[in-house]
């Protein structure tokens, strides 16, 4: 009735800590409110001496039900992506339309792709930038992994080139009728040219 994904880290002195992020996502909503509180109960079984991190997809039905509220649970923004680029652009809050108008002016290139050695390029900066500040996601196999599971025309990459040398890129994946922005780099050329902003 319903599908969740969490990470779960032991602890000294038998303890546990698990990160639930965006879930349950339940097959039937409808079934949400009835069967969340025996969800709870399976997870608080399976974390008898744990603490929980829980970023809720929906708050609505959790407010009888959670210990301590920290945080605010998830927000997602969406953009109607129909609207003419002009009408997007206009919407544009001032600065962000600056760096947009710098970007374009340093003549970078756009390449779009669903593989290849612009994927590959994109997959290993990031690894690389992620050790080198230190934050966690998913491996580089993971990625590469996804990429090759999907449909070509749901990996969309853009690579921002000067000249032949990539200075920035991105991954959207597309899933249905949305896409989420997946993971992205920069070298200092593209910090400096504005790249992501195009």
């Amino acid at each position: 009735i319903a599908l969740l994904q969490w990470a779960e880290r032991s602890l000294p002195l038998g303890l546990q800590v698990a990160a639930l992020i965006r879930g349950p996502a339940w097959l039937d909503w409808a079934l949400e409110r009835e069967h969340l509180p025996a969800v709870l109960r399976f997870l608080g079984a399976r974390l008898a001496k744990g603490l929980l991190l829980w970023t809720p997809e929906r708050s609505e039905p959790l407010a009888s039900l959670t210990r301590c509220r920290v945080l605010t649970g998830l927000s997602t923004g969406f953009i109607d992506l129909s609207q003419s680029p002009a009408a997007l652009e206009a919407r544009l809050a001032g600065k962000w339309r600056n760096m947009l108008r710098r970007a374009r002016e340093a003549n970078l290139r756009l390449a779009s792709v669903s593989g290849g050695a612009a994927l590959d390029w994109l997959i290993t900066r990031h690894e690389a930038h992620r050790r080198k500040v230190g934050y966690r996601c998913p491996s580089p196999s993971f990625y590469r992994a996804l990429a090759a599971a999907s449909r070509p025309q749901d990996v969309l990459v853009l690579v921002a080139q000067q000249g032949s040398e990539p200075v920035a890129g991105v991954w959207m994946q597309r899933h249905g009728a949305n896409a989420t922005y997946l993971l992205g780099v920069t070298t200092e050329s593209g910090r400096r040219w504005r790249a992501h902003h195009l």
